[in-house]
């Protein structure tokens, strides 16, 4: 019996010494995340906007103006925000509460303020981590992306990449309890799907593409809810009531834009330009080349004119447009130019740092090229391993307990709704951040599966075929990597 209790107190002792190490190691880690957010805003506050921020920033400011009183009569507050019809208006939100409150806010200001509301967010998400995966995501969050400057200097930008991807993270960590209240038999907590799919409209207010991670996610959960016999009505009703919400949330957007091009929208516009510039012939997207100019604007200024000449709808003419250019492509030629977009998106993490030096006023000229290097180098440290790991995940198969399976599925699920940006789009190093934090659990999931004791194969409440969808998964990504390399 005295053996038995020493053993229990050294126990005892080994572990409250490992929780103080890991309380240690979490305030260093979060230590070195505000470290390197100050970093960034001392580097990069005066750093000139750039791209799609000065139509961010510009919506943000008309928005303030226009809650605040400042705008003049008449002024078409709708014909501002959608303009063009090719960004959701959540990006122009995130700047309105600066705006209202400081009307002619500085530069610097507006890269501060975009710090602080991404870092916030990402302090929700490492909190929403601890609470429902544990200790070790929220820690593996703090390192990667949270140690990344790179990441940083992403979160300094008025661009809704960023937020969009930390949002929907916090869905997929809200989804997790879901998952096993259903697993267990559980009733279906109201509140915790409500947050999850509140996560999910905000996301889909800043980028319309991540409509496809609102309906993976609630997918999988519904996968799960008829998998379960004794409640499967029940479960199956809620997760699509939850998913109408979200459509229903959207549905103001969608009206709205869609009456004002009188033709209808889900979304954005964009797309079919979009597409003819991706992969289309250039000397075909105008009916022949179009005027010189910066990414799609010539061919949409195209289809503006075309469109008043013929009196038609600009959307169609744009329709029109991509067909015409894109008749020519063949699925080598499109798995060539995807793999020129796929380079971009993983491979160059740093390319829009290299954009944005050119424009930092507050750096020394001669000192950009070496802050550059730096600062690539810092970031790949942990960039490589976390997206190797990341690609591991998604390419092996978890079936030791259910925990792994649902984890496996959530990851797999969201990974591939947000690598479909380069397979219609052209892709740049901005859209990576949104898939560091998927990094993070890869690199948990991974851990977790080789800790795991248990065999290869043991009862679970998950649906079987399930299972089966996880090896298609990986033979379907290993089918498109292989058409990547080949083409």
């Amino acid at each position: 019996m005295h053996d038995q209790g020493r053993v229990r107190t050294a126990l005892h002792g080994l572990a409250s010494r490992a929780e103080r190490h890991r309380r240690a190691l979490s305030l260093v880690l979060l230590a070195g995340w505000l470290g390197t957010t100050l970093l960034t805003w001392r580097l990069f506050a005066n750093s000139n906007l750039r791209g799609d921020e000065y139509t961010y920033v510009a919506g943000a400011r008309a928005l303030g103006d226009a809650l605040i009183g400042r705008q003049p009569a008449g002024f078409d507050l709708a014909g501002q925000l959608i303009g063009t019809g090719w960004f959701m208006p959540g990006a122009y939100l995130l700047g309105t509460p600066l705006f209202m409150a400081v009307p002619d806010a500085s530069l610097a200001l507006v890269r501060s303020w975009m710090l602080l509301v991404n870092g916030v967010l990402f302090l929700g998400v490492v909190a929403l981590a601890r609470r429902h995966v544990g200790q070790g995501l929220a820690m593996v969050l703090l390192a990667f992306p949270g140690l990344a400057p790179l990441w940083h200097v992403s979160a300094a930008m008025h661009l809704p990449d960023l937020p969009a991807g930390l949002l929907g993270f916090a869905a997929m960590l809200l989804a997790v309890p879901l998952a096993r209240q259903m697993l267990h038999g559980e009733a279906l907590a109201w509140r915790g799907l409500l947050a999850m799919e509140l996560c999910l409209l905000a996301a889909l207010y800043l980028r319309g593409p991540m409509l496809a991670v609102v309906l993976a996610l609630n997918c999988v959960l519904l996968a799960l809810g008829l998998g379960s016999r004794a409640r499967r009505w029940q479960y199956g009703g809620r997760i699509l009531g939850g998913l109408a919400l979200v459509m229903a949330g959207l549905l103001p957007w969608s009206l709205a834009v869609s009456a004002h091009f009188d033709k209808p929208v889900l979304t954005t516009t964009n797309v079919p330009l979009v597409l003819a510039d991706s992969f289309g012939d250039p000397s075909r997207t105008c009916f022949g080349p179009c005027e010189p100019g910066i990414d799609i604007v010539p061919a949409w200024e195209f289809a503006r004119e075309t469109a008043q000449a013929q009196q038609r709808n600009p959307l169609d003419v744009e329709r029109e447009m991509m067909w015409y250019s894109i008749a020519g492509l063949t699925p080598r030629s499109y798995f060539a130019q995807a793999r020129e977009h796929v380079g971009r998106f993983v491979l160059d993490p740093g390319g829009w740092l290299r954009n944005l030096l050119t424009m930092s006023y507050g750096i020394p000229p001669e000192l950009r090229a070496p802050l550059y290097q730096l600062l690539l180098a810092i970031t790949l440290v942990t960039y490589v391993p976390f997206m190797l790991m990341l690609l591991a995940a998604n390419l092996l198969l978890f079936r030791q307990n259910d925990s792994l399976r649902v984890q496996a599925m959530l990851v797999k699920g969201v990974t591939a709704c947000l690598s479909l940006q380069p397979f219609v789009h052209k892709s740049s190093a901005r859209y990576w951040v949104a898939l560091a934090p998927l990094a993070a659990w890869s690199a948990v999931l991974l851990w977790q599966s080789r800790a795991s004791r248990a065999p290869a194969v043991v009862a679970s409440a998950v649906p079987r075929w399930l299972d089966t969808m996880q090896v298609l998964y990986s033979a379907g990504l290993c089918v498109v990597i292989a058409a990547l390399l080949l083409a």
